[in-house]
């Protein structure tokens, strides 16, 4: 039987199958660097609320970490709005959004407050300081 070439269908295939699925699913090691930090968010946003559909901010945020329609459209994460309502998928919107916008190598405080704030969290700091004192205390 003839060796096939490098450039063979099948090892292209098994080489695109693992970055689409890392692209569209995200990386299965991506929570594990701030898991800490968002049981922390999840203590003060819903005072770590089950999955489902916890509603605040008057219907504006939901699920375990209380992710606003914006964030999770700005984290670019397959799926619906309502998927946040589970916290596995709530996580991946948390990372996502926070890499974004804080930047891949951001601390836990400043992934805090981008979370808090938004994108313009930088000029919001004074604004964040009572969340991330929270989010301080929820960590100890």
């Amino acid at each position: 039987m003839p060796q096939q070439p490098d450039d063979s269908p099948m090892k292209i295939k098994h080489l695109l199958i693992p970055a689409y699925l890392t692209l569209t699913c995200g990386s299965p090691f991506a929570h594990a660097a701030h898991e800490e930090l968002i049981h922390a968010i999840w203590t003060v946003e819903s005072s770590n609320a089950p999955d489902g559909p916890t509603m605040g901010d008057g219907g504006l945020s939901r699920g375990p970490l209380q992710c606003s329609r914006a964030a999770w459209i700005d984290s670019r994460v397959p799926g619906d709005w309502s998927d946040v309502d589970r916290l596995d998928y709530a996580k991946r919107v948390f990372e996502a959004y926070t890499d974004r916008w804080a930047g891949k190598n951001a601390t836990d405080e400043q992934r805090a407050r981008c979370w808090n704030a938004g994108p313009a969290w930088r000029k919001r700091m004074k604004a964040t300081d009572g969340y991330w004192g929270k989010v301080q205390e929820a960590m100890e």
